[in-house]
């Protein structure tokens, strides 16, 4: 079941061939070179932006955000 406290994975992602080697091929021991968050309306930035800063901490590089409340049609 979902829980926010320890459900860390992004909506898109990327994971180097590099990285994948280097992996014991775990879930939890994956960080991907790159994320992409998608922010619904329903959704509040302070957690995205928590979560985001967690994964650049750890070391991820390139870190997307798409807020679907800013796009026009």
């Amino acid at each position: 079941m979902y829980n926010e406290k320890n459900f860390r994975a992004s909506d898109v992602s990327f994971v180097s061939n590099d990285w994948l080697k280097k992996s014991q091929r775990d879930f939890g021991q994956l960080l991907p070179g790159l994320m992409v968050e998608i922010k619904a309306k329903s959704y509040r930035l302070k957690p995205l932006v928590e979560k985001i800063q967690q994964f650049l901490e750890l070391g991820t590089t390139v870190r997307i955000l798409i807020d679907l409340n800013s796009l026009r049609s």
